[in-house]
């Protein structure tokens, strides 16, 4: 739970706080400028209306950074990853059957964001440091909240135990 926390404050002060635009805003927006004047030379255009009268989707193309879908995809994938990793490792014989399932699901994760990308929802960029926000998270929350990685006293010696 803490974790949906986390990412919901994270991802919404990001996209309001950079409100870098989509790759599709201007598909969206339909602004009313004469795209003649920049033909022969770059022009930044300043004053516009979008002539889209559906607000709510003009608003969602100005949110791009950083991908929320990336982000709750990783934390989800990144965190049963070491969760398996954790609580499996002693109880599952084969040690191929771990890492096939970690490359499953961390491979889900990274699909959701190149599927992001590619219906032009976020930009490259958006996606790769959503990707990494998710797994800074997850790593976070399984470190310091989930504790599934402490250290125990063993006859007087530190040694790592899963429990």
């Amino acid at each position: 739970m803490i974790a949906v926390v986390i990412i919901y404050a994270s991802t919404g002060l990001a996209k309001r706080s950079i409100g870098r635009l989509r790759p599709r805003f201007l598909a969206v927006c339909r602004p009313n400028v004469d795209l003649d004047a920049c033909a022969t030379l770059p022009l930044y255009i300043h004053d516009y209306n979008c002539t889209n009268p559906n607000i709510d989707e003009v608003m969602d193309t100005r949110v791009s950074f950083y991908s929320g879908h990336a982000v709750d995809s990783m934390v989800a994938a990144m965190f049963s990853s070491l969760y398996i990793h954790a609580r499996l490792s002693r109880t599952i014989f084969s040690h191929a059957v771990i890492p096939l399932l970690q490359f499953g699901i961390i491979g889900s994760s990274l699909f959701i964001g190149w599927s992001r990308w590619v219906d032009h929802s976020h930009h490259w960029s958006d996606v790769v440091i959503g990707q990494i926000v998710g797994a800074v998270i997850a790593w976070l929350i399984v470190k310091y909240v989930a504790k599934m990685f402490k250290l125990k006293k063993i006859s007087g010696e530190s040694k790592s135990q899963t429990p």
